[in-house]
């Protein structure tokens, strides 16, 4: 079978003195699919203030936005920028700094990873300088969830962007690129097992295609799609689940066993009325929870949902635990 080689590009990684980051950049693999739709809205975004990039856990946002920013750079040397690793004790004080510090020079973008973990007073001032100050600072934001900013005025004046994570959503022939390269493989039954499964989850995809490549001679088959789940890919959905609120969790554990569920169902099965925001907002991350064609026409003209089948099946195995 001929190797998906349209999908992946070799991407060099950032040189030692590249940009000046605070943090190294994210090292992409030697093989690298390049994440189109998200470039493209990343593209579309470029002079926004705050970019929000919003996605679960394994989605690929890190590297999708580093690929973004090497190949804006082509062969020449990388456009002024810093990459921050957020944690909880960036004060608001050492960020205002940075922005600042940027905006001093040239113009330059600062990207924050795992901008979940910022303090609340840190949003709190962000939120400050995009509403009364929003030319000062260019930002890539990257998070598992959304973020508290008041954004319908920025978002109108174009100063405010969200870039939803199913942009990040692997295509059958983007998922196959991958798995022949960890799983050094081009058997179509376990090509086919993975990418039925993983449904455009990149870690998912990458980790079971990696526990293919570990298994005995022979065994490659079974390891792909053992006991309903793909390898070591529900490891990323338990992660995602543990991080989820607990609202969030308990509709998931209440609605894992439908196909398809309405906002009403939700409501009736976790008995928590609010339960069709919950599916609204857990659909705005992307992947976790997708909108969907109910199988039945709903007379009320309801949205339909479907949960990501890696994800259902780690709320099962909950269940069956206990």
């Amino acid at each position: 079978m001929p190797r998906p080689e349209a999908a992946t590009v070799v991407i060099p990684t950032p040189r030692d003195g590249d940009g000046a980051a605070s943090a190294p950049w994210p090292r992409l693999p030697r093989v690298y699919v390049p994440r189109r739709s998200l470039w493209a809205d990343l593209d579309r975004s470029a002079d926004a203030a705050i970019t929000l990039l919003i996605a679960p856990a394994g989605a690929g946002k890190t590297l999708g936005v580093a690929g973004w920013l090497r190949q804006q750079s082509g062969d020449g040397p990388p456009r002024a920028q810093r990459w921050v690793d957020a944690d909880g004790t960036m004060t608001p004080d050492q960020l205002s700094g940075m922005i600042d510090e940027a905006a001093e020079g040239t113009p330059r973008r600062i990207v924050i990873d795992d901008a979940h973990l910022l303090r609340a007073a840190t949003h709190r001032m962000l939120n400050e300088r995009l509403n009364d100050d929003p030319d000062s600072m260019r930002l890539v934001m990257i998070s598992r969830w959304d973020l508290p900013f008041t954004r319908l005025v920025p978002e109108l004046l174009g100063n405010f962007s969200v870039v939803r994570g199913n942009v990040l959503q692997l295509s059958d022939v983007e998922a196959e690129a991958l798995i022949v390269e960890h799983a050094r493989t081009d058997s179509r039954p376990v090509i086919d097992a993975i990418v039925q499964q993983a449904r455009g989850w990149c870690a998912a995809v990458v980790l079971a295609a990696r526990s293919v490549h570990a298994s005995p001679p022979g065994r490659a088959g079974e390891t792909a799609f053992e006991d309903g789940t793909v390898g070591l890919g529900d490891r990323v959905a338990s992660e995602v689940f543990a991080s989820l609120s607990a609202r969030a969790r308990h509709l998931l554990l209440c609605t894992s066993a439908e196909t398809v569920v309405t906002a009403r169902t939700a409501a009736h099965l976790s008995q928590d009325p609010s339960a069709g925001e919950t599916l609204t907002d857990l659909e705005s991350t992307g992947l976790l929870v997708t909108r969907a064609v109910p199988l039945v026409p709903d007379a009320h003209g309801e949205e339909a949902y479907r949960i990501h089948p890696l994800l259902a099946e780690v709320v099962r195995r909950r269940l069956v635990a206990g």
